[in-house]
């Protein structure tokens, strides 16, 4: 129901109506656990193998209970803030990689209008082969089972064969 707008989840996963490996499972197909802390809460008795298979399946910490209140609030912080620096780093990598796009694109054009002027080529010929390079990976990423490609992908292959048709053109 919240999402990636909790800050942190704590589980038991020795809860009576509902396996805790229930929720983390649920978690996991959503991929809630990419976004948000999952600290499992167990008792002493708790298998082993139990704990290994939680952290398999996501959890950032576990607590033994009965457990001391300072010490696991100082778990809980760090991981929310732990998670927060993650977050703050994806955002940055994220601008990073728009700005280099938005060069790249910047510099592809550019040489496009150099060749166009040098070589009497069209560049809107060359945008033309990005284009269709985008509409046949579409194409066939919806068509032919194992042929996915995400957006980084096209963006990418296109950029690259833009850049292709560009070294093909010969320097006068």
């Amino acid at each position: 129901k919240y999402g990636s707008a909790l800050s942190l989840v704590l589980l038991d996963i020795d809860i009576e109506k509902e396996s805790g490996f229930d929720v983390l499972s649920y978690m996991n197909i959503r991929r809630l656990t990419d976004d948000v802390p999952v600290i499992c809460v167990s008792r002493t008795d708790t298998n082993d193998e139990w704990i290994r298979h939680a952290f398999e399946m996501g959890v950032t910490d576990n607590i033994v209970y009965p457990f001391d209140a300072e010490e696991a609030y100082r778990r809980m912080s760090n991981a929310i803030r732990l998670y927060a620096k993650q977050r703050q780093l994806i955002s940055l990598i994220t601008r990073r990689m728009a700005e280099r796009d938005r060069s790249t694109r910047f510099l592809v054009a550019l040489a496009a209008q150099v060749s166009d002027f040098r070589c009497g080529i069209d560049s809107a010929d060359i945008f033309r082969i990005g284009h269709v390079t985008r509409m046949l990976l579409e194409y066939m990423s919806e068509n032919y089972e194992g042929w996915h490609f995400d957006s980084r992908d096209v963006a990418l292959i296109c950029s690259m064969s833009l850049l292709h048709d560009l070294g093909k053109i010969g320097v006068r």
